[in-house]
């Protein structure tokens, strides 16, 4: 919906809202990654990525800046699809070879076609959702674990509101460039990931993987 404002920043509402979910993935590498581990590194590291691909597409809104945005949604709908099958194999590692096996075919499709990676992104955020049930019901209703996934839950289900009332420009100022609907998308997804790393490092999370 933002209209294009200039040269070296298009789009600088969708550009600079990016910045919640950068300072996000930052803290988690350099403040909770720590005492979790590799995963919790890696998590923190897609998150940056995010910010950075989303940051770099809406400013240049180049073909490249597209398949970096998404190709970094596309690794971490990746992840979370290995982490939670790990619940169903032995052993506590996480494969690799699974990871790069979801993501590459994702991101050919991506390539070849950026509304059809949207798509896998979507289909591959359900699956894992899906096969993260079982653990969900494990928690009692009031659970440390189903607060933070519930608040995760909120915070997304109102990004996408915004990105629908956003697209369908049914909330749209064109020429206001310091906030727009796609812009809270980026700020409330930024949130989403951040209580979604704190129900992944609970240790009963991880008991159950």
């Amino acid at each position: 919906c933002e209209a294009q404002y200039g040269c070296l920043i298009k789009y600088p509402a969708e550009t600079w809202t990016n910045l919640p979910m950068l300072l996000i993935g930052i803290y988690i590498i350099w403040k909770l990654a720590p005492t979790d581990g590799t995963l919790g590194r890696v998590y923190g590291w897609m998150i940056v990525a995010i910010a950075l691909g989303s940051a770099f597409y809406h400013a240049s809104h180049t073909s490249l800046g597209e398949f970096l945005d998404v190709g970094a949604m596309l690794a971490l709908s990746s992840f979370f699809i290995v982490f939670a099958s790990r619940r169903f194999r032995q052993g506590t590692t996480f494969p690799i070879s699974l990871f790069f096996l979801i993501l590459i075919p994702s991101l050919i499709v991506q390539r070849l076609n950026s509304i059809a990676g949207l798509v896998v992104f979507g289909v591959e955020g359900l699956t894992a959702l899906g096969l993260e049930i079982k653990v969900l019901r494990s928690f009692t209703p009031f659970s440390s674990e189903r607060r933070a996934f519930r608040k995760a839950t909120i915070a997304f289900l109102l990004a996408l509101l915004f990105w629908i009332l956003d697209i369908t420009r049914i909330l749209c100022i064109p020429h206001n460039h310091v906030l727009s609907g796609h812009g809270l998308w980026h700020i409330l997804t930024g949130v989403a990931t951040y209580y979604l790393y704190l129900y992944f490092r609970h240790p009963s999370v991880l008991k159950n993987s």
